[in-house]
């Protein structure tokens, strides 16, 4: 991959139960990072990364990435996003 710049995460007042590598996993989606370049960058696998949204998801109360999104950006999760994922 041509971009590896790390993701800024950032503590909102409220942390809804994420761990460190469900907020970077979230990033990453807000990013545009497909599920492939996803495990990729945080070295898991796609049956790891598929558990761990389902968890997300229940932790949020969203019900796929697209409102996962719009919860990450309307509460702060995450402080910055790169314009473009890699390769596009």
């Amino acid at each position: 991959m041509s971009n590896e710049e790390p993701l800024s995460v950032v503590s909102s007042q409220k942390d809804f139960g994420l761990n460190p590598l469900e907020r970077q996993l979230i990033a990453l989606i807000v990013a545009g990072y497909t599920c492939e370049e996803s495990t990729r960058r945080l070295g898991i696998s796609a049956q790891a990364l598929r558990q761990h949204l389902v968890v997300i998801f229940g932790k949020l109360q969203v019900s796929n990435r697209l409102e996962l999104a719009l919860f990450a950006l309307y509460h702060q999760l995450i402080d910055a996003v790169p314009m473009s994922p890699p390769g596009r």
